[in-house]
C-alpha cells in the first residue's frame, strides 16, 4: 500500500464552498442560456427605441447562489419586480440599479438622461411609467421562452420595497442570471433571479418538448432525404404486346433480316414495371422513335408491391 504525504493530500484536494449550491449540468445551462441570450437581444432595440438612446443588454453570467445574496443585493437601492412566468408556480425577480431606474425614467419623461448620482427613490407615479416600459418587454419574455416552453409573462409587483421579497421561497437556492446594461458610456447592472423549485419545474418542463422536437425534424428530414434518393432511382418500364403464333416450321426457317408479322394491337397495352401494372398505353411515334401513349393510369399500387416488382425479373419487350 502506498501512503500519501499531507502536501500530496491537500493537493489532490478539492475544496468546496458548501454556501454554493450545485451548479446546472451543461445542458441545463445551455437551455437557460440561451433563452436569456435571446431575451436580451430581442430587449436591446426595444428598449433603445423607448428610451430615444442606444442601449445594449448582454448577459454576463449564470451561476446558483444562495437566497441571501439576492437579500443582500436588495439592501442597495434598487428596483425590484416580480414577474410570474404562467403557468409555472413561483414568479422570478428582476433586480436593477437604481442608476439605471433613473436614467431610464430621466430618458422616457424628455430628459438627457444624466441623473446626479446621489439619486433619489422613484415616486409612485414614477414606478408607473417604470412598469408600463416593462410591460412593453412581457412580449419578448414570452417569445425567448417559447423556445423550449410556452409562458405568459405578467409583471406582478415593482417596488423599491425589499418586503415584497418574503413572498419568495427564500430558503431555497436560486438562479443569478447576471446582465449588463450599457447606455451611452456608462455600464449599468441588472439581475434576474429564479427559485430552484421554479427552475426545476421549467426544466423538467423543457425535456419533453426538446425530446420530442429534435427527433421529429430529425425524422422528417431523414424521410424526406430518403424519399428522393428513392424516385431518383431509375427503373425499367416495359410494354408487352399480344403474342403471335408461328408454326416450328415457320420458327426453323426465321433468316435474317425477316419481318414477323404482330397481332392486333387495337385494345390498350400493357406499361409495367416488373410484374406490375402501370398504366395503358397504345403504340405511337415521338419523332423518329417508336414510342407508347398512355391512355389511363392504373391505381397506384402500394409501395411494398412496387419495390418487390423493381426486384423480379424483368420480362417483355422495352
Amino acid at each position: 500500500m502506498t501512503s500519501l504525504t499531507i502536501a500530496e493530500v491537500n493537493a489532490q484536494a478539492q475544496p468546496v464552498d458548501f454556501r454554493r449550491p450545485a451548479p446546472l449540468g451543461p445542458e441545463q445551462t445551455k437551455a437557460v442560456r440561451m433563452v436569456h441570450d435571446h431575451l436580451v437581444e430581442l430587449l436591446s432595440p426595444l428598449l433603445a427605441s423607448r428610451l430615444r438612446m442606444p442601449l445594449r443588454l448582454s448577459v454576463v453570467e449564470l451561476e446558483m447562489v444562495a437566497s441571501d445574496e439576492l437579500e443582500e443585493l436588495a439592501s442597495t437601492p434598487s428596483l425590484l419586480v416580480l414577474i410570474d412566468l404562467v403557468p409555472l408556480p413561483t414568479p422570478i425577480v428582476l433586480r436593477m440599479d437604481m442608476s439605471f431606474c433613473l436614467v431610464a425614467l430621466d430618458l422616457l419623461l424628455g430628459g438627457p438622461g444624466v441623473v446626479d448620482d446621489a439619486g433619489h427613490l422613484p415616486t409612485s407615479v414614477e414606478l408607473q411609467i417604470v412598469r408600463r416600459l416593462l410591460e412593453h418587454c412581457m412580449p419578448a419574455t414570452d417569445r425567448a421562452w417559447g423556445e423550449l416552453l410556452e409562458v405568459r409573462s405578467q409583471i406582478n409587483t415593482v417596488s423599491t420595497d425589499t418586503e415584497l421579497l418574503s413572498t419568495l421561497p427564500l430558503g431555497d437556492p436560486f438562479l443569478r442570471v447576471d446582465i449588463a446594461a450599457d447606455i451611452g458610456d456608462r455600464r449599468h447592472a441588472l439581475d434576474i433571479w429564479m427559485p430552484n423549485g421554479l427552475l426545476t419545474s421549467a426544466l423538467r418542463a423543457f425535456e419533453p418538448k426538446l425530446t420530442a422536437t429534435a427527433p421529429s425534424r430529425s425524422s422528417a428530414m431523414s424521410r424526406s432525404t430518403l424519399a428522393r434518393v428513392l424516385t431518383a432511382v431509375p427503373v425499367r418500364a416495359t410494354v408487352n404486346f399480344p403474342p403471335v403464333q408461328m408454326t416450328s416450321a415457320s420458327i426453323l426457317s426465321l433468316t435474317l433480316g425477316e419481318v414477323i408479322p404482330l397481332g392486333s394491337v387495337d385494345a390498350p397495352l400493357s406499361l409495367e414495371i416488373g410484374s406490375t401494372q402501370i398504366a395503358l398505353v397504345r403504340p405511337a411515334r415521338a419523332g423518329q422513335r417508336t414510342a407508347c401513349q398512355i391512355v389511363s393510369i392504373v391505381q397506384s399500387p402500394p409501395a411494398s408491391k412496387i419495390q418487390t416488382a423493381m426486384r423480379s425479373p424483368h420480362r417483355g419487350a422495352s
